[in-house]
This record gives structure tokens, C-alpha cells and sequence, in this order.
């Protein structure tokens, strides 16, 4: 039984295999394809771009109603996202816990007072003398 459906498939599959190949070898529009020189079908324009005659020479083509409105928002709809995407705000996680933390540890240094301050920044200072002594120590044996 499942001989015979796998049969079918396979059949079927063959058969559209060569139904596509028939249809590329006798070629799907108008004789000698559609880029070939020779008469035009029935039914067809001139062969200007949309059935348009060029106008005379020295004039310029008269603009439909429909065209300044369309190129107008071709140009203004990608100018606004542009703009409006360069704009938008920051809503990024990390950024407003950082800037949270800063903000939370200045309403605490205000809190220990001056003095505390005071005694950091001192306590700061004595560090970066001591970093810099150190690397211009190691700068002097390097050279």
C-alpha cells in the first residue's frame, strides 16, 4: 500500500518536471523573446515609456496633478523618520540606572556634608601623588 502512494508522488513529481522544462524550452512570451527586434503585438503602443509621446523639442513634459504631490512625500517621509529617529530619546536601561546612580550618590555626599567631602578629596589627592611618583619611578628605571 505504501508502495503504490510513494509511486504516485514520485510520478507526479516527474511529470511537473517535465511540464516546466516543455514550457522554458518553448518560451514563455512573445516569439524570439522580449528584447527581440520585430513587429510589435497586437494591441501595443508606440513603445514609449507609459504609452507617452515625448513632447516637441524645445518644450518640457507638463507634469501631471499627482506627480508633485507623490515626490514631495518621497522626499519628506524619509527626512522625518530620519530626523525623528536621530531624535528620539535615550531609553536605554543601562544609561538611566547610571544616571540614577550619579544622581542618587550626589543626594549622598550632600548628606555626609563638606566635611566628609572635603576629607575624600584629600584623602584622592594623596593617592594620585603616590600613582604618579610610581610611574615616574618606572619610567626613570625603563630608561
Amino acid at each position: 500500500m505504501m508502495r503504490g502512494s510513494l509511486a504516485r508522488v514520485f510520478t507526479a513529481t516527474a511529470a511537473r518536471g517535465v511540464q516546466r522544462q516543455q514550457a522554458r524550452r518553448m518560451g514563455a512570451g512573445p516569439p524570439g523573446g522580449y528584447w527581440a527586434d520585430g513587429q510589435q503585438p497586437e494591441g501595443h503602443r508606440n513603445g514609449n515609456l507609459f504609452g507617452e509621446t515625448p513632447p516637441p523639442p524645445g518644450q518640457s513634459r507638463i507634469w501631471e496633478d499627482w506627480e508633485i504631490p507623490w515626490y514631495t512625500a518621497c522626499f519628506l517621509a524619509p527626512t522625518i523618520l530620519i530626523v525623528g529617529l536621530y531624535n528620539k530619546p535615550n531609553t536605554n536601561l543601562t544609561d538611566w540606572a547610571r544616571e540614577e546612580a550619579i544622581a542618587r550618590l550626589a543626594v549622598k555626599e550632600a548628606a555626609l556634608g563638606e566635611e566628609d567631602a572635603l576629607k575624600r578629596l584629600q584623602a584622592r589627592e594623596v593617592e594620585l601623588a603616590r600613582e604618579l611618583k610610581e610611574v615616574q619611578a618606572a619610567n626613570a628605571n625603563a630608561a
